[in-house]
C-alpha cells in the first residue's frame, strides 16, 4: 500500500467516523501510517506503541484496524 493510498484511507476513516472539525493529534496520523506500511512491507512481525495516557492510542488502533479490514486483511490489537 502506498503512502498516498494510506492517506486516502485515513481521510475516508475521518470523514466516516469523526466530526468534520476533527484534527489528528501530533503523532497519531504518523503512527497509523508507519503501522500500515510495516504491515504491508512485512518488515516486522509485531508493532508496539508506547505512548502516554491521552495520546490517542485507541483511535490509532481503530483507524489501523479499519484500514486493514478495508483491504481484506486482519490484525490483532492487544491492550492491558
Amino acid at each position: 500500500m502506498t503512502l498516498e493510498q494510506i492517506e486516502t484511507k485515513l481521510e475516508e476513516f475521518r470523514a466516516t467516523f469523526l466530526s468534520e472539525s476533527f484534527i489528528w493529534r501530533k503523532g497519531q496520523k504518523e503512527a497509523i501510517i508507519e503501522i500500515i506500511k510495516t504491515y504491508f512491507n512485512k518488515s516486522k512481525n509485531v508493532v508496539i506503541i508506547d505512548a502516554p495516557v491521552g495520546s490517542g492510542k485507541s483511535l490509532i488502533a481503530m483507524a489501523t484496524a479499519w484500514i486493514l479490514n478495508e483491504e481484506n486483511h486482519d490484525g490483532y490489537i492487544l491492550a492491558s
